[in-house]
């Protein structure tokens, strides 16, 4: 006897092939306007928390999450003195053309390129790597310092 087959099974298919079309059909259920996004009424941190969450998550050794708390707290400090506005549906490739307001953009490109790598690489991050975000993040502090001291 012989199992019969949709000729769908007979071809090998990749799950991304599978999935695309229910996604796809869900997602344009569920559209939402970039104006609607950045409407939503969403839980918001000072940058002191935003930080002191990074530093519980270096404490248990989760890098990669201290550094996803890190790259908040740059985004809300920006936010903070009026440099850069949240904008929920602004990309990193945004953020990081806005940040070429701070005099060397690669200080901004540090946090933003590892939030790509945690975000879409799903890469986990090491200790020398956050403590790259960490410089990066003060140095964008001492930055926005002298913003505001000259503004």
């Amino acid at each position: 006897s012989s199992i019969v087959t949709s000729s769908a099974f007979d071809r090998r298919l990749s799950p991304l092939q599978v999935i695309y079309p229910y996604w796809r059909r869900w997602r344009l259920a569920n559209r939402q306007s970039n104006v609607d996004l950045d409407r939503l009424s969403v839980q918001t941190y000072t940058v002191a928390e935003l930080l002191d969450r990074s530093q519980q998550f270096q404490v248990d050794r989760d890098y990669t999450q201290a550094s996803r708390w890190l790259y908040l707290a740059m985004l809300q400090r920006l936010h903070d003195v009026n440099l850069i506005p949240h904008q929920f549906s602004r990309t990193d490739r945004e953020y990081l053309k806005l940040l070429t307001i701070l005099p060397p953009i690669e200080i901004g490109e540090v946090l933003v390129s590892t939030h790509e790598q945690l975000h879409f690489g799903n890469m986990p991050i090491t200790a020398a790597g956050f403590e790259r975000c960490q410089q990066a993040y003060r140095q964008i502090e001492e930055c926005i310092g002298l913003i505001v001291r000259n503004s």
